[in-house]
């Protein structure tokens, strides 16, 4: 116990004869790809090429639920605003919707395969209600801030918006050339961004699906987009160690991030004056004279990056090898880590 770091909050109930082990999430039985948390933090979801989505209890580690019926492996998951509303896409070509329902004494499990419940407490789709059109993988899937839309990705090249009360095809975006590997939606729902392998990002209307801008520079494939809280700025990750901060209304270069790492995932402050990405916390405000930053800019946030959990510029927790994550997702002081091995770790720092 005198080893234990002073920020380590919350710490595993295990016997005294300490086993590791005993502090991760087990049940996946192969590598997880995706982890995301509810909006409240109260729930972490994780996803498998082992086909199945695992719900678990952030605060006790424990299973809620584990959701079965994609035939391939499970890429992605996003909750809705609301949280009651799961969606997750897969390599079988399908998305699927899967609804909370209230918790009674009976039932302690929050999430049932049915997919959603209108306010009235009507049951909105069947409970073996799939979304299908996608002909390739699907890669990613992000709700509307209002909860009407879904926005999912594929290898087939295409972006589709689904109404997210009924299930159906609202729009079909084509344009890209390869791959589609991410989507945003802006704060207001009107815009959308996709990130494709073909090196672009395209900017869509969210109710006429027409292309507003198509945003070339990036020398290889980008792997994430988001908008500012205003809409007024897109951020784009890519392959080539950049971020590009885009003007939405002109399709302009505001800025440009060299970086040593490659972003899978990133996010705009609340102020915008900086993104929080899973190698740590990027200015987009210091620019300098050529408007290129040098380098990542850690702030005080927790970030994973290689074999060490990080807090601003201070190495907080060494990952031996077999915790070192595939994915990664952190709720305020709580990070989960996803691994090959089919495992999730949660660990709580305490500031």
């Amino acid at each position: 116990m005198d080893q234990v770091p002073r920020l380590v909050k919350r710490l595993p109930k295990v016997e005294k004869d300490w086993n590791a082990l005993l502090q991760t999430l087990e049940g996946h039985s192969g590598s997880v790809d995706a982890v995301a948390f509810s909006r409240d933090g109260k729930v972490l979801v994780s996803a498998s090429v082992d086909k199945t989505v695992k719900l678990w209890d952030a605060s006790t580690g424990a299973v809620l639920k584990t959701l079965k019926g994609h035939s391939g492996s499970v890429n992605a998951v996003a909750f809705s605003r609301d949280g009651k509303v799961l969606a997750s896409a897969s390599a079988d070509t399908k998305v699927r919707l899967w609804g909370a329902v209230r918790r009674t004494p009976k039932d302690q499990s929050d999430y049932v395969h049915v997919v959603a419940f209108s306010r009235d407490g009507k049951v909105l789709f069947s409970q073996d209600q799939t979304l299908r059109g996608h002909l390739g993988s699907v890669h990613a899937v992000a709700f509307s801030r209002d909860g009407k839309l879904l926005a999912s990705t594929s290898d087939d090249m295409t972006v589709k918006l689904w109404d997210a009360s009924t299930g159906a095809v609202l729009q079909t975006l084509k344009g890209h050339l390869d791959s589609v590997r991410a989507v945003a939606f802006s704060r207001d729902s009107k815009v959308l961004a996709s990130a494709s392998a073909d090196r672009t990002v395209k900017l869509w209307d969210a109710r006429d699906g027409k292309v507003l801008q198509t945003l070339r520079g990036h020398l290889s494939s980008v792997r994430a987009v988001a908008f500012s809280r205003d809409g007024k700025v897109l951020a784009s990750a890519s392959a080539d160690t950049t971020v590009k901060l885009w003007d939405v209304s002109t399709g302009t270069v505001l800025q440009m991030l060299k970086l040593d790492a490659v972003i899978q995932a990133l996010s705009f402050s609340k102020d915008g004056t900086y993104l929080q990405t899973d190698r740590g916390v990027l200015y987009t405000t210091s620019r300098s004279p050529s408007g290129v930053l040098s380098r990542l800019s850690p702030l005080h946030g927790i970030f994973v990056k290689e074999q060490w959990i990080y807090w601003g510029l201070e190495g907080m927790l060494w990952l031996p090898p077999e915790y070192r994550p595939s994915c990664t997702t952190v709720y305020g002081g709580v990070v989960a880590l996803g691994h090959s091995s089919g495992r999730v770790l949660i660990l709580e720092f305490a500031f």
